[in-house]
């Protein structure tokens, strides 16, 4: 934050903040560019400086690498003393992310189910807001580490798949119907079914790509696109063409799941690492969002 400032520009400090809140606040806000700092949810030893442009995407690899280039280079100009950038804290960008939330969603329809669930957040951001989301919803819900804990937030394969376990064991002994698992940045999630059985990776892509296309069936609304990275299995290809919706193949980065959620016509956009895209919510992906929608 400094050192942007020491070059003349003014900075919005978000402080600690899910990742979609950042993006929001650039697409609904007049800003040149926004960073996302954090812990990487995979690898304890790296740590990740997540770039976007004005309107919140991901920006694309080969300005990444002209940034990295000027960076190395020192390549940037000086502000003199008196162009110093200014920093400010934005008010209420949390209850701008809850209204946004829940207007497209059908929250009585989710409120009467009174769904019991169990949620594991990783000892991460998302426990700051969905607390109070998931209470707006009618929801009894268990919590698993629901604090911020910095020196938990990166998960490998291993205590990832032990928690999953955990998460599972938790929803059976209790008799709930559901359970999630959310990543660190609040982004992707894990799903436990009311029998312990456990949805990650393709075969959650495949659940929530039924759910969405069944769900929109039902509502009379019928689905002109969806799109899923390349790697996706062929259970989604035929639940495109049961449907009457057109598939379309994407690159398995949130970079290119972004480009395919701006494409005319596609709803709904699911990778093979947790994340789904919502394209009536937002152009990015958001774990919080995917939980309430399963739910919906």
């Amino acid at each position: 934050t400094s050192g942007i400032m020491s070059a003349g520009v003014n900075v919005v400090d978000m402080q600690q903040t899910p990742i979609r809140l950042t993006r929001l606040h650039l697409r609904d806000a007049r800003h040149s560019a926004g960073i996302h700092v954090r812990k990487n949810p995979m690898d304890r030893r790296r740590s990740d400086m997540i770039f976007f442009d004005s309107g919140g995407y991901d920006l694309p690899a080969n300005k990444g690498k002209a940034i990295e280039r000027h960076f190395y280079g020192e390549d940037f100009p000086r502000a003199p003393h008196d162009k110093v950038g200014t920093i400010e804290f934005p008010a209420h960008t949390g209850e701008i992310y809850t209204k946004r939330f829940t207007s497209v969603l059908d929250v009585d329809l989710i409120s009467r189910a009174h769904f019991k669930l169990a949620i594991d957040y990783a000892n991460g951001i998302a426990s700051t807001i969905f607390p109070n989301i998931l209470g707006m919803l009618g929801s009894e819900v268990v919590s698993i580490n629901a604090y911020l804990e910095p020196t938990r937030l990166t998960r490998g394969r291993e205590e990832f798949d032990r928690s999953m376990r955990h998460l599972s064991n938790v929803v059976k002994s209790l008799g709930y119907q559901i359970g999630f698992i959310l990543d660190a940045g609040g982004e992707r999630v894990g799903m436990v079914d009311e029998d312990g059985h456990t949805y990650t990776n393709n075969s959650l892509l495949t659940l929530l790509t039924k759910l969405f296309l069944e769900s929109e069936a039902k509502r009379g609304r019928r689905v002109q696109k969806i799109a899923v990275p390349i790697s996706a299995t062929s259970e989604v290809d035929e639940l495109a063409r049961q449907h009457g919706a057109e598939l379309l193949y994407t690159k398995n980065t949130h970079a290119d799941m972004m480009r395919a959620a701006s494409e005319e016509g596609v709803a709904f956009v699911g990778g093979t690492l947790g994340g789904a895209i919502f394209t009536d919510y937002f152009f990015a992906v958001d774990g919080m969002f995917t939980v309430a929608k399963t739910l919906e």
